[in-house]
């Protein structure tokens, strides 16, 4: 186990365990380094602590890598830390569109552990590449954070990169864009009379909100029988008609498990993002802002014992 109280705090924003791995191997005793599977979770842990240095994998973030590193440097004090991003990509226009977008330097597969520590020298305008770790350790003595050592955090919400692209998307074409949060009622007491309760209703549930989904529509399991959906370039009303209809149909249907019948009854909050809302916040800050408001519609539908709120 690391030392948290004498180290920066290293984030490595990847998909790929090995890639994960590999920096938490070559960076030990000089960083304590955190692991983001994906952009949201890693806008998160920069919201809890400080990190010196971000590293964030290309392949795995596609879509979103240049969305994630425009918003940290809006960060406060995220402007002028090392952000690296491991890429093969070596076309020009690539590389400067990167750099646009605030990366500092760039790590290529396969990788080379005295290659990245002078990566990240470069990215931090120190000249000198012999006597790495002490150098570095020096360099960011100041920026040292006390982490817990069974630090946890905590996700209310499952969100995959489609989901950050879509509403990065939405405020990009100044669409309207509604979220669902869907709640099944009684999910506990169900699943505990079910073999394998929660993986079977999960599935029904799942596939028959695909049912009423457009193309454009996009599906978020949260589990715990809670359902994120995602209704872009659709108005409050429209929202509403849909989370009713959704809600109607479920009541008409039953859920068959081994010749039993189970009527699945659901709670809707429902939330709007229209057209002129404030394109100051950054995707990710849109969305959490629409996930807590989301949260509890939910709560006050389930409050007033209503089925959407």
């Amino acid at each position: 186990m690391q030392d948290s109280s004498s180290m920066p705090v290293a984030l490595v924003v990847s998909g790929d365990s090995y890639k994960s791995a590999f920096f938490k191997r070559t960076l030990k005793g000089l960083f304590y380094v955190i692991g983001a599977n994906d952009s949201f979770t890693a806008v998160d842990w920069l919201k809890s602590v400080h990190a010196s240095l971000v590293i964030i994998d290309e392949k795995s973030l596609a879509t979103t890598w240049p969305i994630l590193a425009d918003h940290i440097r809006k960060l406060s004090g995220y402007r002028e830390i090392p952000l690296l991003l491991i890429t093969n990509n070596l076309k020009k226009n690539f590389l400067v569109q990167a750099m646009n977008m605030g990366i500092s330097d760039f790590i290529n597969e396969p990788f080379d552990a005295d290659e990245i520590f002078q990566r990240i020298l470069v990215s931090t305008q120190s000249k000198p590449v012999t006597k790495k770790v002490t150098m570095l350790t020096k360099k960011f003595k100041k920026n040292h954070v006390a982490i817990p050592r069974k630090l946890s955090l905590p996700q209310r919400f499952v969100i995959t990169e489609d989901a950050i692209k879509e509403i990065a998307t939405v405020q990009k074409k100044h669409q309207s864009l509604c979220l669902l949060l869907i709640e099944v009622d009684d999910f506990k007491k169900m699943v505990d009379e079910i073999a394998h309760g929660e993986e079977k209703l999960g599935k029904y549930i799942e596939q028959n909100l695909k049912g009423h989904c457009r193309n454009l529509d996009v599906i978020l399991p949260q589990g715990g029988g809670r359902f994120l959906m995602m209704l872009p370039n659709t108005s409050h009303r429209a929202a509403m008609a849909i989370a009713e209809t959704v809600r109607e149909a479920f009541q008409k249907s039953k859920f068959q498990d081994k010749g039993r019948s189970f009527s699945v009854s659901l709670c809707i909050g429902l939330v709007s993002l229209d057209k002129h809302s404030a394109l100051s916040k950054t995707a990710y800050d849109q969305f959490d802002s629409l996930l807590v408001k989301v949260d509890k519609a939910l709560g006050k539908a389930k409050h007033k014992v209503k089925k959407i709120a």
